[in-house]
């Protein structure tokens, strides 16, 4: 029977690490009993690289079942004149990743996991395997959890999963390798933005503490960062305090920070600049807060994490006075003082002075500059410096008068809390001279998100561009259908103001024609769009995410989102099939209606199936479909027919590039064909640092999309020897001892460097040629079957 699973791992009975026998049984052991629990068709190949003389070899020094159930297991040796070949052989006794290769060539199953001879994988991580759905266009990778080096080897599968998830080290996710208590609950680390007295961690989405000067320290936080609260603090309310900073993945924008609760907003706010915030929490306290960052996917040079803001201080305000509610406070953003700037710009100086002295001859230095700075240095170039803002004193005055709504520069058009977002026919966010806009072509589209109100009023501040050959004209407000709502005259700088009828709890796509004369297809020029005072809803309006509209809650542990009866999907109109990924516990009734009402399919819905529904919506343009059921379901992606890329329920990974490649050398998982496809590991005469992490770039820009598995499936990763592999505690050791030997390694600047270029190119790097993995030398391989030996020479 061809194997659903191979598993490639290498090894030689030196000890390395200490034990090594010890865990090298626990991980064999291990796998075999869980193959044979779930029933998982497997080969487990060893690949023997230059075994030392005066030792047994490994199938004789491990011990063995007489029954391996569904699993294989096979021993691939590399003799030690294949490995005196290389420069380095003398100083390196294993070449772990070219070993890996020569497994990974002869494999035979369908699919492919790289890991090591030192871990155990969890029963819900081999559940998941059972299961045989596993993706020939993802590569899988999770988070390893590191335990303590006492497992007790000769104890069932359980007894051992159970040791390591109570005798827990560190975990090793994408953003960073952290301590954590025993049982797995985050810790602080040295120096760390909160203190102990707090009761704050910090969980997912945090990366580690830095400093770039002594006394400063800060932690960078990704999209999406959770904060684990402490389970009281008296009778009454607190008051979060956080110091934070804008990063650079807003791309110069402001930082929209969403403070949810159990999926639920707390508080949108706004910050463009280094500020404290205020959370007024009600007690009891929540489990945790997730702060979730709206950025631009923008990153540093050579750094692909997805800095969204820095915190610097986390603290708590002191309690409420008695008879305050703290939910009678309103969250707020405070722009910290001139003395902080003041401190903040001398630390910045100390930075570029230690970089300066301890740099070299030549010292590349990232300067850091705040949007609200670069929009001040911008418009003071574009009025002509210090002359022209006195000559323009008068008409600059003038203009803000003029204005109905003034807006800071770099500032969305659509305020937060008003439930509206641009879609097609905007150009990006822009200023000049002071003034933030976008540009919108006829046709641009507005999606409002749901509303307590029958009657809004939207309002648009705007003017025609330069290229205009009008400067008064007609603005009509149509609904998606492409009825009228209302129509307006521009004529310069205007105040537009439409009654709009909605119906409660349903989004709309609202869209803007007028004639458009400017030579780009974008002449009209819109500074502010919201709901006016008479027209605003009660309660703040929810931000949407396309295509996933009011209805769905995330759920990032099953990767999906899930809706408790009725959803909407905003997708543009398409004459092709709409494919619709479901999924119910108990079978569905499912309809999807149009924004009349209209039924535009029905099916029903149970165990996760794509739904190709036959149905057509004509005429272009973004349109709300409704979904509902009778029961309720799950969404894990949805897509018309012949589109470039489908739309996932929750993206796999934070930022484009920024790949989970810490300790991926335990775990990375394909399809036998991407393997090959992409001739696996880099074949280097080199330390096996960071080769790993150049094949996950490669495969991640070669097609296989990065799926991180998510907790409870788990790997746990028995604790080795400090400095025989990397650790915190032993990379220092570590590296002195390579160094010592000579060997080179790939650096990670490097790396990044690589992942930069197919980043741009959009095509992975192959390193090796077509004979990688030794294709054609005939090594000695022996087939394990319980009792049974089978040995033979084979060139794959």
């Amino acid at each position: 029977m061809e194997p659903y699973l191979s598993l490639v791992v290498t090894a030689r009975n030196d000890d390395h690490g200490g034990n090594l026998l010890g865990r090298m049984q626990a991980f064999v052991s291990g796998w075999i009993a869980q193959a044979r629990r779930y029933q998982i068709p497997s080969e487990l190949i060893i690949v023997e690289w230059n075994p030392p003389e005066g030792r047994p070899g490994l199938i004789d020094a491990l011990q063995w079942p007489d029954d391996l159930g569904p699993t294989v297991v096979r021993f691939v040796e590399v003799p030690n004149d294949v490995h005196a070949r290389y420069d380095h052989g003398k100083a390196l006794p294993l070449y772990q990743m070219i070993a890996k290769n020569v497994g990974i060539r002869r494999a035979r199953g369908r699919f492919v996991l790289a890991t090591n001879i030192d871990i155990l994988i969890s029963s819900e991580l081999a559940e998941f395997l059972g299961k045989q759905q596993l993706d020939g266009d993802r590569m899988y990778r999770i988070d390893r959890h590191d335990a303590m080096n006492e497992v007790p080897i000769e104890r069932p599968i359980e007894e051992q999963l159970e040791y390591c998830r109570t005798h827990l080290i560190r975990v090793n996710s994408r953003e960073g390798t952290f301590n954590v208590s025993r049982d797995g609950r985050p810790t602080l680390s040295p120096n760390d933005v909160a203190t102990g007295e707090s009761g704050l961690l910090f969980g997912s989405g945090w990366f580690a503490v830095e400093s770039h000067v002594k006394g400063e320290n800060f932690r960078w936080a990704s999209e999406s960062a959770e904060v684990l609260l402490p389970a009281a603090r008296g009778d009454a309310g607190s008051s979060l305090m956080i110091h934070l900073e804008p990063g650079p993945a807003t791309g110069g924008l402001p930082l929209e920070l969403v403070v949810e609760v159990e999926g639920e907003p707390l508080a949108r706010l706004e910050i463009d600049r280094r500020s404290w915030i205020r959370l007024p929490l009600a007690a009891p306290l929540p489990e945790k807060l997730m702060l979730r960052a709206k950025t631009q996917g923008a990153m540093a040079e050579l750094d692909l994490r997805p800095l969204c803001f820095r915190v610097f201080r986390m603290d708590w305000e002191q309690r409420l006075p008695k008879g305050i509610a703290a939910n009678s406070l309103q969250p707020s953003v405070r722009p910290e003082g001139i003395g902080s700037k003041l401190i903040s710009a001398w630390n910045a100086l100390q930075h570029v002075i230690n970089k300066l002295a301890h740099g070299g001859s030549l010292v590349p230095l990232t300067v850091p500059v705040s949007p609200r700075l670069r929009r001040t240095l911008k418009a003071y170039l574009e009025w002509g410096g210090v002359v022209g803002l006195v000559v323009n004193a008068i008409p600059r005055l003038t203009r803000k008068l003029s204005r109905h709504v003034v807006t800071l520069p770099g500032t969305e058009i659509c305020p937060a809390g008003h439930g509206l977002m641009p879609a097609n026919g905007w150009r990006k966010l822009n200023d000049y001279r002071g003034e933030g806009f976008r540009d919108a072509a006829s046709g641009a589209e507005i999606i409002a998100a749901p509303v307590d109100a029958t009657m809004t009023t939207l309002a648009l501040q705007v003017e025609p561009v330069k290229a205009m050959g009008a400067k008064s004209f007609e603005v009509a407000l149509l609904d998606e259908e492409g009825h009228t709502i209302g129509q307006q005259t521009v004529n310069g700088l205007s105040y537009l103001k439409f009654p709009v009828k909605r119906i409660a709890g349903q989004s709309a796509v609202l869209r803007l024609t007028f004639p458009d004369t400017s030579a780009e297809g974008f002449g009209l020029r819109v500074f502010w769009c919201g709901w006016t005072a008479e027209g605003k809803t009660k309660k703040v309006a929810e931000g949407l995410s396309l295509p996933w509209g009011a209805g769905w809650k995330r759920d990032p542990v099953r990767g999906t989102m899930a809706s408790w009866g009725t959803a909407e999907l905003i997708l543009r109109a398409s004459p092709r099939p709409l494919f619709l990924d479901l999924e119910s516990d108990s079978p569905a009734q499912m309809e999807i209606h149009d924004a009349a009402g209209r039924v535009l399919a029905s099916f029903t819905a149970g165990k996760r199936t794509v739904h190709k529904l036959e149905f057509a919506i004509e005429g272009g343009g973004l349109r709300v479909l409704r979904v509902t059921g009778s029961v309720p379901f799950r969404a894990y992606g949805v897509d018309w027919e012949g589109a470039l890329e489908a739309v996932a329920a929750v993206q796999d990974q934070p930022s484009p590039g920024f790949l989970h490649t810490n300790g991926c050398g335990d775990f990375t998982l394909l399809s036998r064909e991407r393997w090959f496809d992409l001739r696996a590991y880099p074949e280097i005469d080199v330390f096996s640092m960071n080769l790993d992490s150049m094949f996950c770039f490669a495969a991640h820009y070669g097609g296989a999309r990065e799926m991180v598995l998510a907790d409870p499936m788990r790997i746990y990763h028995i604790e080795h020897g400090t400095g025989s592999g990397w650790t915190p505690e032993g990379q220092v050791k570590l590296f002195e001892r390579i160094a010592a030997k000579g060997i080179p390694c790939v650096e990670n600047d490097e790396v990044l460097a690589w992942a930069k270029q197919m980043r741009r190119l959009k095509s992975p790097l192959i390193f090796n040629h077509e004979d990688w993995g030794m294709r054609d030398l005939k090594l000695r391989q022996i087939a394990l079957r319980g009792r049974w030996r089978e040995t033979g020479p084979q060139s794959e």
